[in-house]
């Protein structure tokens, strides 16, 4: 398999499918009484984490190996990755402190509570949270912003692979790494009670596993998709394979649950990202629309401000039911386990699931604006102020200026 080469291509397709994911994710989480919630591809969205892994790899793959191998640095690489993912979960972990505070200044919110007590919202586990280590099985549960285990993960992952790829040339790292994509599947099927369903205990291990596929995508993508620029049959032939991809990805998230079955994940994304990178049928063209686009661009903020949103909803519904008298609640068990759903009919609860993704989308639009974006540039700025003149041009043709990815003004071809 030949050398990674740098890729300044943006893959949009690619974009809307995150978005998506993210946008299951936060519904996984809401627990409302809906039509939604019946749904197998939403009871069991936590496997849209490994897609994000998968992507992730794809993506580094494309942008970084190449340049990481002939001297980019991993302190370069780290703080550029530390500028996307560090600022915003440090505010959306702040903004939570401040909601864990507040029973002081408006006792009738919370009466008798305690803030820091519990576990999922000690003084411990906020430092394990400052420290990036949520994945590592230092704490025993989810904590605070719980979703931010899975960029811990990613965070470590990214450090792993900057030490890798620097220290070996493309042809050993892709062996490697193929080996470990094939390796961490079977690892978490021995270790996971809950098999791919690993966070907080073993999810660095399904970081690993889900990243390094993407980055072995990436080498095939090169062989057989890049070479050519796109897929190797007509636009209509590409649009059947898209067509069965996403009813592929649909049944397999609908049906695996935590099954052993669950580990063959990241397999399923990675030929997703392998489809969807050629951009060649009409499914495609749908992703790259403005709307999917879009949400492409807002997806780490609606990955990281759901959970924030979700308990302030959450906070808001219990203090009505105290002060106004009604039950605006339904007690079921789910998983074995006794859960609070909000609503009391399905169409009470549909409404709540709108509205909630409405706000969430609302809020990750500002955390874009305001948090994200002049993070990445301040990063961006800085590692290419110290930058070697040989790779500056390469570096600066790379999103210089973080825009938002836009919409194809037409359909394109196979070609």
């Amino acid at each position: 398999m030949r050398a990674f080469a740098s890729c300044n291509r943006h893959f949009a397709a690619l974009d809307g499918w995150r978005g998506f994911c993210a946008t299951m994710v936060a519904l996984f989480h809401l627990e409302a009484y809906s039509h939604f919630r019946m749904l197998g591809i939403v009871r069991n969205a936590y496997l849209f984490v490994d897609f994000f892994f998968v992507l992730s790899g794809f993506v580094i793959a494309a942008n970084y190996a190449r340049d990481l191998r002939e001297g980019f640095g991993t302190g370069r690489f780290m703080l550029l990755r530390l500028g996307r993912l560090y600022p915003l979960h440090l505010a959306t972990l702040a903004f939570l402190v401040a909601l864990e505070c507040l029973p002081f200044v408006l006792h009738r919110l919370a009466p008798g509570s305690v803030p820091f007590s519990t576990q999922d919202r000690g003084i411990g586990s906020l430092v394990v949270n400052l420290l990036m280590l949520q994945a590592t099985g230092i704490d025993r549960s989810l904590t605070w912003n719980f979703p931010s285990w899975s960029v811990s993960a990613e965070l470590w992952t990214y450090l792993l692979f900057a030490l890798v790829a620097s220290a070996l040339p493309a042809s050993r790292l892709v062996r490697l790494l193929a080996l470990v994509a094939l390796a961490a599947p079977i690892i978490l099927g021995f270790v996971s009670p809950r098999n791919m369903d690993a966070t907080y205990d073993f999810g660095l291990i399904r970081a690993i596993g889900g990243f390094s596929a993407g980055v072995i995508g990436y080498a095939l993508y090169q062989r057989f998709i890049g070479v050519d620029g796109g897929p190797p049959v007509s636009r209509t032939s590409w649009t059947g394979v898209e067509i069965g991809c996403v009813i592929l990805v649909a049944v397999f998230v609908s049906v695996v649950g935590t099954s052993t079955l669950s580990l063959l994940g990241p397999a399923v994304f990675l030929l997703a990202v392998l489809i969807f990178s050629a951009e060649g049928g009409a499914v495609s063209a749908l992703l790259r629309s403005r709307p999917a686009l879009r949400l492409g661009v807002l997806s780490y903020s609606i990955y990281m401000v759901h959970v924030p949103v979700l308990r302030v909803l959450m906070m808001t519904i219990h203090t009505l039911e105290r002060t106004l008298g009604v039950t605006l609640t339904t007690s079921q068990i789910v998983d074995g386990q006794r859960a609070t759903l909000i609503g009391q009919a399905h169409w009470q609860g549909d409404l709540v699931t709108i509205g909630f993704l409405a706000a969430v989308v609302a809020i990750a639009s500002f955390t874009y604006t305001f948090v994200e974006t002049p993070a990445r540039r301040w990063s961006r700025g800085l590692v290419e102020r110290h930058l070697p003149v040989r790779m500056k041009a390469r570096f600066e043709a790379r999103d210089p200026a973080l825009p938002e990815p836009q919409p194809a003004r037409s359909d394109r071809s196979a070609a």
